[in-house]
């Protein structure tokens, strides 16, 4: 039902409402149709809200129509900003908006694709994507992560995480100029600067 006919009923509801014969059934009428609306509108919003699985992720092909990066396992899906540069202070607007490419190889190309996400302690308001790898933890071996970048799209299959020291360089992983690699890094513990975490994972197509 539409918002004019809504208001069409409701205005010959009001014409009926000068007859006090027919108020206490109106009065229920009236009742009856607001549930009956917002439970259409709950019902239409659910068929509409986008389901956020993996076989959705594979049908779409991320559709190339935004730069972003796409976790099902923990359920992330954010906007990839674009860094040219490698000052740490030129982070701080770009983090705001989403998870950070750092300059690296671009997807798709031999050597490590990087990027730079926050984290948050549990119970952190998602606001600004200080939460965007508060999960990253949880991933293990084989879950997957989907890149959209440049209208071209890449699914990447986790091989493995490691934690460094505040400061510590990022070591060789395998097969590294050899495959094509995307590589996550956050703060850890999440909202500690004490670690980093680093989760990699090799372009499968």
């Amino acid at each position: 039902m539409n918002l004019k006919k809504f208001k069409n009923i409701l205005e010959v509801i009001s014409e009926d409402l000068r007859n006090p014969l027919k108020n206490f059934f109106l009065f229920y009428f009236i009742v009856f149709l607001v549930i009956a609306l917002v439970i259409m509108n709950s019902s239409s919003l659910k068929a509409q809200k986008r389901e956020f699985t993996e076989e959705n992720i594979n049908k779409e092909a991320l559709g190339g129509k935004t730069d972003e990066v796409l976790i099902p396992k923990i359920g992330i899906e954010v906007p990839l900003i674009i860094v040219n540069s490698t000052k740490p202070e030129d982070f701080r607007k770009p983090m705001k908006k989403g998870v950070a490419y750092y300059p690296s190889v671009l997807p798709g190309e031999n050597g490590k694709t990087i990027i730079l996400g926050h984290s948050s302690p549990v119970g952190w308001p998602k606001i600004n994507y200080d939460w965007a790898f508060s999960e990253l933890e949880k991933l293990e071996p084989g879950d997957e992560i989907f890149l959209s970048f440049k209208n071209r799209s890449f699914r990447y299959v986790v091989g493995g995480k490691i934690f460094l020291k505040k400061g510590q360089d990022l070591p060789s992983l395998p097969s590294d100029n050899s495959q094509s690699k995307l590589v996550l890094i956050s703060c850890w513990p999440p909202g500690i600067d004490n670690k980093r975490i680093v989760v990699y994972s090799e372009l499968v197509n």
